[in-house]
């Protein structure tokens, strides 16, 4: 009887045991746990300096949207103005492909329209001003430096250690005839005006490329103050910018027509392609 007493006991104890020696694992588990826990909470606690990194970060994302958001207001804004003057139906198709360079210097103004393009850089503006009889090709080529400009990514931002592109956008550019430019500045002067006179310089003055087809028909006569006036703020708000010129009129004469002070404006970073030959619009018409 005592021996089998003495073996319940210790079955009691040994039971007792392994409950305490569960609790205690149960605990141990728990501390654990909460340890744990305490840890996810202090690495996710803010410092200061982690609250300030994030306003940074919310302020950086902020000005993009606004940014944006500016780039379509712009393009909006240009899209009222120019609408109507942007580059004719005959050319939409033009391209360095399909110009047929009759001699060899057009042939070079090809080339150097090509450069252009190759070498387009915000940073280093340059200017060309195309001569040449009417029908030579200077509004084609004109217009096929923006078609292939018009595929160039402007690189905003860059990541140089991981050599990564971040931000791009396209380049802004306006093609319009000369005279009708002129028209457009006087059309803003009506009271029922989408724009003021003062929205259309702005737009002329900042795109990133402008083209000034047919230059120097706006003037029929020396002395036409308004369009020379006209024309020299807008020359003189292109500095620093690409501007591309095409012109039925030598040198000469736009220096008679325009001035030293604008010409040489005109011609300032600039390069001067003179080209030749027969009035292409006029080939089916021979005699």
């Amino acid at each position: 009887m005592k021996q089998m007493n003495k073996k319940k006991t210790g079955m009691v104890v040994l039971k007792r045991m392994r409950e305490q020696n569960q609790q205690n694992k149960k605990l141990k588990s728990a501390t654990n746990i909460i340890s744990e826990l305490q840890e996810r909470i202090d690495r996710h606690t803010l410092t200061e300096a982690d609250e300030q990194k994030i306003r940074k970060q919310i302020a950086k994302e902020d000005a993009e949207l606004a940014a944006k958001a500016l780039d379509s207001d712009r393009n909006h804004q240009l899209n009222k103005i120019f609408s109507n003057s942007m580059i004719n139906k005959k050319l939409e198709n033009a391209s360095f492909e399909n110009y047929h360079a009759e001699n060899e210097e057009n042939a070079k103004a090809l080339a150097v329209c090509r450069r252009f393009v190759e070498t387009f850089n915000l940073n280093q503006p340059r200017s060309l001003l195309l001569t040449g009889a009417y029908g030579v090709g200077k509004s084609h080529l004109a217009a096929s430096i923006m078609r292939d400009i018009s595929e160039i990514d402007i690189v905003l931002k860059r990541d140089n250690e991981r050599d990564v592109v971040l931000k791009t956008r396209k380049p802004t550019m306006i093609f319009i005839n000369t005279p009708k430019l002129l028209t457009k500045i006087r059309s803003s002067f009506s009271k029922t005006s989408e724009f003021t006179e003062a929205d259309l310089l702005n737009e002329i003055e900042s795109v990133d490329l402008l083209v000034l087809d047919d230059f120097g028909s706006e003037i029929k006569e020396a002395n036409n103050d308004f369009a020379v006036q006209k024309i020299f703020e807008i020359v003189e708000g292109r500095v620093g910018k690409h501007t591309v010129y095409t012109t039925n009129f030598n040198v000469d004469e736009l220096f008679n027509f325009y001035g030293e002070r604008n010409f040489s404006r005109i011609m300032e970073d600039g390069n001067l392609i003179q080209m030749s030959g027969e009035n292409y619009r006029l080939r089916g018409f021979k005699k």
